[in-house]
């Protein structure tokens, strides 16, 4: 068995392990793209757009607003050297601009083009566009094709197009319009063959990351330098690191689930041998964590708030003390700050999914725990009344019929009852006790039964009597209350499937067709989007409120 204090430095050795081992897995080359510095070689981009007639009107026309839109993006996000132009092909191939490090006057000249033509010369417009390179010079040479891959009147074999452009060491990069007409051999063909990538153009997190790879493609490589690999290096290799770091969370988690689970200990030694143990068991971390609980003890007493902390987790059963907690919220926080760095990435999610979890998760488990804790109770209150009745039939005093409940009863009623035996014995009125009881376990159940107590110290008669008539009552609303949970099922599981089914569906089709969704992300689709959320929030609460019924 062991003590709190053994659970609280496991727990704090876990959270903070674990913590460590997410940050340690964050990839290095994060820190290392933030700190190179190494110059950016010219680059040359010409941006080659499918302005053909049938992108015009519906149903095309907002997704050909949408690839302006995307193309301004990208070209925004190139390396201020990098020199753009603008090639177009509607019924014919034309140069609109040349490379230039003007970006407004590119984007501008993005702005203005206008659909025409009805037969794409697609191949033609990106081969006249690999003849404006200058192929003299030491330049990174891009093409950014933006179309559906519809190509048609083209003279340009797909197959000498892409020969030709990887002997000018050209690269293709390709925002794809999405249309029924959408042709991906095309795409694919030109993409891969020049070792470029392919993204649609609402795919705004995979247009920044095509952006970025561009400007660190157009850097020069990094010079070899002959330095032999550190041992952290070793474990952060690839295979090692992924099993290793999954072992390890695994063992992290397990350990907490152990301690959590853990019985507690009914007797604690308190002898010579116990104190060297305990002494030896404390190591740094658990160290640090002791004085932090220390820290945050003394700051909530000056803010005043240890009090209604201690109160909270009194009513969930957690025994320990507030500043101990707010380790634990640090630890959680610390554990959910590292895993938002790795998904999300950057210190903005990081910090968010960190301090939600950490604030607003840690007090949602508080008050669910104080929840079910009180729900337990209450489903055994009838049994312990009618222990505590058969007690007194059977010759005992209260307090000793209270002490046989505290020691044959179920968590947490036996806890419970324990401690009003503690008290009692420490010279506090046994209707005090029971108060103080009743507000930590808020069981409106056992509210009925102080005043029977309390009563019939006063006046005398049958206790024994009094607590059946109060149990019987009792395990009637019990049944009640499960009928009502049972009627109103229905009502619930309703209010479950329509408030999730939008988002199921919302989530389906962003997966199936990008660009169908993205019209509720600007400009009217936008405001009937908030109007839905906001609409769903109201019946949500409506509906729970139809289903939740008081008696």
């Amino acid at each position: 068995m062991r003590s709190t204090a053994h659970r609280f430095r496991a727990v704090t050795h876990a959270l903070l392990g674990l913590s460590l081992l997410l940050l340690g897995a964050i990839p290095q080359a994060v820190s290392h793209a933030a700190l190179d510095t190494r110059p950016a070689a010219r680059l040359d981009v010409y941006t080659v757009f499918d302005t053909s007639g049938r992108l015009s009107g519906r149903p095309y026309g907002r997704a050909f607003d949408n690839a302006r839109a995307a193309a301004s993006t990208y070209i925004r996000a190139l390396p201020p050297t990098a020199r753009v132009g603008v090639v177009n092909f509607g019924q014919f191939p034309t140069v609109i601009r040349d490379l230039s490090t003007n970006r407004d006057g590119t984007i501008a000249a993005i702005a203005a083009m206008k659909t025409e033509g009805d037969t794409p010369p697609l191949l033609d417009g990106v081969s006249l566009a690999a003849d404006q390179f200058d192929l003299g010079t030491a330049t990174k040479r891009q093409v950014l094709l933006v179309t559906d891959g519809k190509d048609q009147g083209s003279s340009t074999n797909i197959d000498e197009l892409t020969l030709v452009l990887r002997q000018r060491n050209i690269r293709v990069d390709v925002l794809q319009i999405d249309t029924p007409e959408a042709n991906p051999v095309i795409v694919d063909a030109l993409s891969k063959g020049t070792s470029g990538s392919a993204v649609s153009t609402v795919d705004f997190k995979g247009l920044r990351l095509l952006a970025l790879r561009t400007a660190e493609w157009s850097r020069p490589p990094a010079p070899a330098v002959a330095i032999a690999p550190t041992l952290k290096d070793r474990l952060l290799s690839s295979k090692l690191s992924l099993y290793g770091g999954l072992g390890a969370i695994f063992a992290a988690v397990m350990a907490v689930m152990m301690q959590v689970t853990a019985p507690k200990a009914k007797k604690i030694r308190l002898t010579s041998e116990t104190s060297s143990e305990v002494k030896k068991s404390v190591t740094p971390v658990s160290g640090i964590a002791e004085k932090l609980s220390i820290v945050a003890d003394r700051a909530l007493e000056k803010q005043g708030k240890t009090r209604g902390l201690n109160i909270a987790l009194e009513r969930a059963g957690l025994n320990i003390r507030p500043g101990e907690f707010m380790v634990i919220c640090l630890g959680v926080t610390m554990v959910a700050g590292a895993i938002g760095w790795l998904a999300f990435g950057g210190i903005i999610g990081a910090a968010g999914l960190g301090s939600f979890i950490g604030i607003f998760g840690m007090r949602f488990f508080i008050k669910r725990k104080a929840k079910r804790r009180s729900t337990a109770f209450g489903d055994q209150l009838s049994d312990t009344l009618q222990l505590l009745a058969s007690s007194l039939r059977a010759g005992q005093g209260l307090m000793q019929a209270i002490d046989s409940v505290a020691k044959e009863g179920d968590p947490p009623a036996c806890d419970e009852f324990r401690r009003v035996v503690v008290e009692a014995r420490l010279g506090r009125d046994l209707i005090d006790s029971l108060k103080a009881m009743s507000d930590r376990i808020q069981c409106e159940d056992f509210d009925w039964v102080i005043p029977a107590i309390e009563i019939n110290r006063e006046v005398g008669g049958d206790l024994a009597e009094v607590l059946d008539t109060v149990a019987s009552t009792i395990r009637d609303r019990a049944d009640i209350r499960r009928q009502v949970k049972t009627l109103s099922a229905e009502g619930r599981l309703s209010a479950y499937v329509l408030l999730g089914l939008p988002i199921a569906i919302a989530a389906m089709v962003r997966a199936s067709n990008p660009s169908y969704i993205a019209e509720l992300q600007h400009g009217a689709g936008l405001v009937l989007a908030i109007a839905g959320i906001l609409m769903m929030v109201i019946g949500g609460f409506w509906l729970f409120s139809l289903c939740k019924i008081e008696f």
